[in-house]
């Protein structure tokens, strides 16, 4: 069986499976419609084309082969979702203060 039948297997289910990105789309489709959800598609589209690319690369080998690299971009990882949890925070809280204030103009007291 040639070696390409399995990956295609996979990329077609891998496709269809309801992951983050499948949800997030679906999401976007269904709150803002297909011309405003277009940039979405084609972002996660570009993201795992530059993913298989850089794979195909050598960067799995590299982490595999160099467990500080692998240590390094999982740290990396860490930080970056530490930021974006402590930017959706802030925002979170932002808002409650801003509903706050303003039904606090509603009632005197």
């Amino acid at each position: 069986m040639p070696s390409w039948i399995p990956f295609a297997l996979f990329a077609i289910v891998a496709s269809i499976t309801p992951g983050p990105t499948n949800l997030l789309i679906l999401h976007q489709g269904l709150h803002h419609g297909f011309r405003r959800t277009l940039p979405a598609v084609i972002g996660a589209s570009l993201a795992a084309a530059a993913l298989v690319l850089l794979v195909g690369l050598g960067l799995g080998q590299l982490l595999t082969s160099r467990p500080y690299a692998s240590l390094a971009l999982s740290w990396l990882g860490v930080v970056w979702l530490s930021w974006l949890a402590w930017r959706l925070f802030n925002r979170a809280l932002a808002l409650v203060l801003l509903l706050v204030a303003w039904w606090s103009v509603l009632m005197p007291g």
